[in-house]
């Protein structure tokens, strides 16, 4: 490895050979003047939210049609203060956003971007068509396996494939440090590190079989580690020609907390965005970006813009003035002030980006990329006072990000801190001064495009709008969501009239990655600063449009195990400084902005709460409402308090991360010599503490005022077996008496213990308040013993089974006891939703005893089994039987050898397992012949079914279980 910590001095006044061509980067693939586009309409200052008035003025501009140089017109705002409570979004071509002395000030607790720009993510691929050969960086041409089907101005995609091999070769595999888990943590994962370069064809040579693009490569494309693959690419919904111009942004923060984070985190961001630009605007105050570029964004100027006085926690994903994810974009004459990493390049960034006279003062952290494998960065006359300027193996920072920047050139930059120049094995950092050379994105632009081309360099004034303008059209009334709420009748769950049976999909407990690359599950509340998607910030609509395609019925939320993914370790460490890790698992308390917690950010206020995450929360509760869908919200994530010593250490409620006085001892009280396990659940949940009993009170209330009136969310006390009788009763007395005061009914499940079940529901009370029995938490054995630990919340329930079978895996049991312990429930309290574990059975024990779910969750997933395939089942029960089920009840004295459901007036279902060829049947079906379906659960077959009058035995259409459906 090369380490420079000076830069190379250049005698003769010329571009030294070899160099990458940054000169493609801009607006429109560099050296393109930014265009002064004429207004369409006005819009003015109201003195209340100015929000729906300006959004309207940008849809309506947004359905104008295009001109032929493909604009629509600008959206100007007259002089004055604009308050915006939400979020403004350019989601159509030729758009422009422009400010006429004017200020938006980003209003309300929301961790917003104030203006997105950007359109859908409908990216698509052609054919894929092998490079040959090795392809140098810096090349434009490319040489392929066949030119045939590629044509001149075709926008194609490149990608080199991030391959094991590669992967090792760089030595991002071995990763030093302490803790657990580094493998699945650091490492890189093939797959993970892929770059893609959108580019467009200027050349085929059919005969040769080469493509000639309009932009280089910026990493070299090896046989060895993969080679590389074009595409022909459409992007039918991606934006062009759009920009945000002379605007000055403020987001509106709490005075009292000086680090307060819960306001407008970014003023613009672009994504599916191309051939945009942001220039002269200033954002203040803002937690994290001035200007966030998205990984799908492409040919991008932002200019003359500046980020200052920000408030936020002095921490890592916070105060990045301007970040570039994406290609081809060019950050000019811009200033920060206050931040942490300055002028970055994001993950995978393809290049060419390049920062262009831009200046840092007062920096907290070196600017450059943070993140792995920026390839393509100059960065040109930069100034960075503060901190240092780095290009180099970052190690374990970040994540793993290890190389952060391959063929990047620093040039005649200056930073007060060192800067740091390291090559990674097959790529080439350099630093230069060139007394001759000022600016080498300058000379390249000319040297490629002429010296009019620098005229797309210069300032921009703002335009004098000298024809009169359309005043904006009133926004229409707020749209209304339709809603499809839950009610619980007859032992379901029933929406629209049909009972809502089926699977289920959970938080993630713990696990989180940036980059992408291993599952992660979901989480509604983690946080992925200036990402949405899946094993980000959850995109809540895309996420509740899964669950309905998967047939998940139930969403089960609860509280992350610790913010930071450095606790991922599961160490016990006390952290030597905020350099936190992404994404983020969001507490429902909120900092206080005073101290230092574990993680060295500032330390929480048990009795203030985090609006984002309770935000989130019921926007995905809305979204179920909206889809028919149920949100389960488990108030306590129970292993907070329990198992690994690490699950306490950055938990709010320790002593040392927040403001209370809760009466824990600190430092913990951790067994094994201090290392690995702890055990507090009972006094955490002892609720005659007065300190501790006005917190959880505190808590629990807020919890309602979010998510009580909302039609379609079931809450329980907690995750994995919360809390010992006393806190149950305290939990359900807390519901019924916030109940009373807002006279709002509120689902509420148990699940808990057996024993403190069985006492909840024999108490007259507080068993009226339970709507929902969920038996996960007990279970028949094969041999019909009951195993139902009651650790009275102490312990977790896989510890309990760790303890009892010496491992924590799915127990074993039989499908006839998963019924019993089912119909055991059903029997007992008809009204009320039983939900039980399936055991590694499924669904139908459950089905034919009267549940209304079988949880396929955390606690219940098989270790050593196959996952089960119910597709096929929950479709039949949606499209047959859903009407009818909450009509339906268990019954005895039907069949012998046979499974029943019936309802006199609705039909009868029956479900036989057993080898025998027939289903023997204790009296005739009533109603005479009797026709309907055959389904067999194993292959999803289904077949008509007919039942002749007064039979008592019914033919199997084949060896093995079968459901039958015969309808009234």
């Amino acid at each position: 490895m090369l380490v420079t910590l000076a830069f190379v001095a250049i005698a003769e006044a010329a571009v030294p050979p070899g160099l990458m061509d940054f000169s493609s980067a801009g607006y429109r693939g560099g050296g393109v003047p930014l265009p002064h586009v004429p207004a369409r309409f006005a819009v003015g200052p109201s003195g209340g939210d100015d929000t729906r008035a300006i959004q309207a003025a940008l849809d309506a501009a947004g359905r104008l049609p295009l001109d032929a140089a493909g604009w629509r017109g600008a959206v100007v705002l007259r002089p004055g203060t604009y308050r915006v409570g939400g979020q403004l979004r350019l989601a159509a071509s030729g758009v422009v956003l422009r400010g006429e002395r004017a200020t938006l000030v980003a209003t309300g607790d929301d961790r917003r971007t104030l203006i997105q720009v950007g359109g859908r993510n409908d990216r698509g691929l052609g054919r894929l068509v092998p490079v040959r050969g090795n392809v140098a960086v810096g090349t434009t041409e490319i040489p392929v396996e066949t030119a045939a089907g590629f044509a001149v101005g075709q926008r194609v995609l490149v990608r080199r494939p991030s391959t094991a091999e590669w992967i090792a070769a760089l030595g991002m595999t071995n990763f030093p440090g302490p803790g657990q888990y580094k493998d699945a943590r650091l490492d890189w994962v093939p797959g993970s590190r892929d770059i893609e370069w959108e580019r467009t064809i200027v050349a085929v040579d059919a005969a040769n079989r080469t493509l000639t693009l309009d932009a280089p490569l910026t990493t070299a494309l090896e046989e060895k580690f993969g080679g590389g693959a074009v595409h022909v690419l459409t992007w039918p919904g991606r934006v062009r020609q759009v920009g945000v111009e002379f605007l000055d942004c403020i987001s509106e923060t709490d005075a009292t907390n000086p680090q307060d984070e819960e306001h407008a985190w970014m003023a613009v961001a672009l994504d599916d965005a191309e051939d945009a630009w942001v220039r002269d605007v200033t954002a203040r105050r803002f937690v994290l970006s001035a200007v966030w570029i998205g990984q799908r964004a492409r040919a991008v100027t932002v200019q003359d813009c500046a980020y200052a006085e920000p408030v936020a926690e002095e921490a890592a994903w916070r105060r990045v003035s301007f970040y570039v994810g994406g290609q081809q974009a060019l950050v000019q004459r811009c200033t920060a002030a206050g931040g942490r990493r300055d002028f970055a390049a994001g993950h995978c960034a393809a290049g060419p980006i390049v920062f262009l006279d831009c200046t840092a003062v007062e920096a907290r952290a070196d600017a450059g990329p943070f993140e792995s494998w920026a390839s393509g960065v100059l960065y040109d006359r930069v100034s960075i006072a503060g901190a240092g300027l780095g290009l180099m193996n970052l190690g374990v920072k970040t994540q793993g990000a290890g190389w952060n920047a391959a063929n990047c050139v620093v040039w005649n930059s200056a930073a007060a801190g060192k800067i740091w120049i390291e090559n990674p094995p097959g790529a080439e950092n350099q630093a230069f001064v060139d007394a001759a050379t000022p600016s080498l994105y300058r000379a390249q632009l000319e040297s490629r495009a002429g010296r009019d081309a620098l005229t797309a360099l210069a300032r921009s004034e703002a335009p004098q709008e000298l024809a009169e303008i359309a005043a904006a059209p009133a926004p229409g009334p707020a749209p209304r969501r339709e809603q499809h709420p839950i009610e619980v009748r007859g032992g379901y769950f029933v929406v629209d009239g049909r009972a809502l049976f089926g699977g289920s999909l959970g938080s993630a407990l713990w696990k989180g990655q940036l980059p992408l690359g291993r599952e992660t599950g979901t989480s509604p509340t983690r946080w992925a600063p200036g990402r949405t998607g899946p094993g980000l910030t959850e995109d809540l609509a895309a996420l509740t449009e899964r669950m309905r395609a998967q047939r998940a019925a139930i969403y089960w939320a609860f509280p992350g195990l610790w913010y930071d993914r450095r606790r991922d370790d599961h160490s016990i460490a006390l952290r030597e400084d905020a350099d936190v890790w992404a994404p983020f698992a969001e507490m429902p308390w909120a900092r206080s902005g005073r101290g230092r917690n574990a993680m060295q950010l500032s330390k929480y206020d048990l009795t203030r709460f985090n609006p984002w995450y309770f935000r989130r929360l019921r926007e995905l509760a809305d979204e179920c409402a909206a889809r028919g869908l149920l949100l389960a919200y488990q108030v306590y994530d129970n292993h907070n308090v329990q198992e690994a010593a690490a699950h306490w250490t950055d938990f709010p409620w320790r002593p040392l991360n927040c403001v209370q006085e809760v009466g824990f001892p600190e430092p913990p009280a951790y067994e094994n010599a201090g290392q690995n396990r702890h055990h507090i659940a009972d006094a955490f949940y002892d609720s005659t503490h007065p300190v501790r009993r006005d917190l959880h009170e505190r808590y629990i209330r807020h919890t309602l005022d979010v998510l009580g009136a909302a039609p379609n969310v079931l809450v329980t006390l907690g995750y994995q077996f919360a809390g010992p009788l006393e806190f149950q009763r305290f939990f359900l007395d807390t519901v019924a008496a916030w109940q009373r005061e807002h006279g709002c009914r509120v689902y509420v499940a148990l699940q808990t213990s057996k024993a403190v079940t069985d006492a909840i529901l024999a108490d007259p009370a507080r068993a009226a308040l339970v709507d929902v029995i969920d038996l996960r938490y007990w279970q028949y054995l094969p041999d019909g013993q009951l195993f139902a630990p009651d650790g009275q919340g102490k312990l977790a329930f896989r510890e309990l089974r760790t303890a009892a079978f010496g491992r924590d895996a799915l127990l074993r049991s039989r499908p006839e006891l998963v019924y019993r312990q089912v119909r055991e429930y059903r029997d007992r309290y008809p009204g009320k939703a039983i939900i039980c574990g399936h055991a590694g059975f499924g669904s139908i024990p459950v089905l034919m005893a009267g549940g209304a779910a079988a949880v396929v969750a955390e606690s219940t997933l098989p270790r050593d089994g196959a996952k089960r395939d119910e597709a096929a089942l929950l479709a039949f029960v949606a499209e047959h039987l859903a009407t009818a089920l909450p009509e339906l009840k268990p019954m005895d004295d039907l069949a012998e050898n046979a499974w029943v459901l019936a309802g006199e007036k609705r039909g009868v279902l029956l479900y036989a397992s057993e080898a025998a060829p027939t289903i023997r049947l204790k009296r005739a079906l009533p109603a005479g012949t009797r026709e309907g379906l055959w389904f067999n659960p194993e292959d999803g077959t289904v077949r008509p079914a007919r039942v002749e009058a007064g039979a008592t035995t019914i033919a199997m259409p084949t060896a093995g279980s079968w459901l039958l459906w015969l309808p009234r």
